[in-house]
């Protein structure tokens, strides 16, 4: 059985995210010498004892690069051969970027989309001090760091409308606004990988609009109780914990419905 995660906000938590005091939690992340993502200590014996039981994907928005951050995971014994980066654009196994994909992905946004330029030179028009930092991830899409409290709500929704009919997806996470092609997704990379693996069945979890794919395929699908998703109504199965303590929530409820829990229970 596989289990295809997203990692911010659902397994993995900011001092901000967390709602809870970051000091007895884990460090999984470093920039900069300083820590900026964490787990909780339950949470990650969770996590280390699902990996010796299923196959764990990590599903992540999060570029190549941003990923490869997250050191601390092998360092506890975590060493997914699997992980999907970019929101779908990369697949990574065994530490290389899977080139056949590469291509796959480029060579269908060739087709289904307007490119990255178009896209950001229409969002100009709406741009304004709102918008703290805009970065490119991975060549692929665009994201903004924004003041939610200056959000010109109206002329983003406009905004977001248009890009859907262009073949963009859009995602407001926290104080990030994301606008990703339809093309480059987190379902598609799984079912792949579910071809290489021959696994039939996955279980899956994610807080955000772009993980709604991913969860809507998967035979159990869980949402943590905060974040996009569960600011509006869904069909999948949600914590009753919210902050990082829904880490620990989801991972125990994944590993009760395991094939190999089942089986010895």
């Amino acid at each position: 059985m596989i289990f295809a995660s997203d990692l911010d906000r659902t397994l993995l938590y900011s001092k901000a995210s967390a709602a809870r005091d970051c000091e007895d939690m884990i460090v999984m992340e470093m920039l900069e010498q300083q820590p900026i993502s964490y787990m909780t200590k339950e949470a990650l014996a969770q996590l280390q004892q699902l990996h010796s039981e299923m196959l764990f994907i990590p599903v992540t928005t999060r570029t190549v690069e941003q990923y490869e951050r997250i050191s601390f995971l092998q360092a506890s014994g975590i060493a997914p051969k699997y992980a999907v980066t970019s929101n779908g654009g990369n697949i990574i196994i065994d530490g290389k970027i899977d080139r056949e994909w590469k291509r796959h992905i480029a060579q269908k946004m060739q087709t289904t989309c307007i490119t990255i330029m178009d896209v950001r030179k229409k969002f100009q028009e709406i741009s304004g001090d709102w918008i703290l930092k805009e970065r490119t991830a991975d060549e692929l899409f665009f994201y903004c760091v924004i003041d939610r409290s200056k959000l010109p709500q109206e002329d983003v929704e406009t905004f977001c409308s248009w890009a859907k009919e262009q073949g963009w997806e859009s995602s407001l996470q926290g104080r990030k606004l994301y606008f990703v092609p339809s093309a480059v997704n987190k379902y598609e990379p799984i079912a792949y990988i579910q071809t290489l693996e021959n696994e039939p069945q996955y279980m899956a979890a994610g807080d955000s609009q772009l993980d709604y794919c991913l969860l809507a395929q998967a035979t159990h699908a869980f949402v943590p109780a905060h974040g996009e998703l569960a600011d509006n109504p869904h069909p999948f199965l949600e914590t009753t914990q919210r902050g990082a303590a829904a880490a620990y929530e989801i991972l125990q409820r994944v590993r009760a419905l395991s094939p190999m829990k089942v089986a010895f229970s």
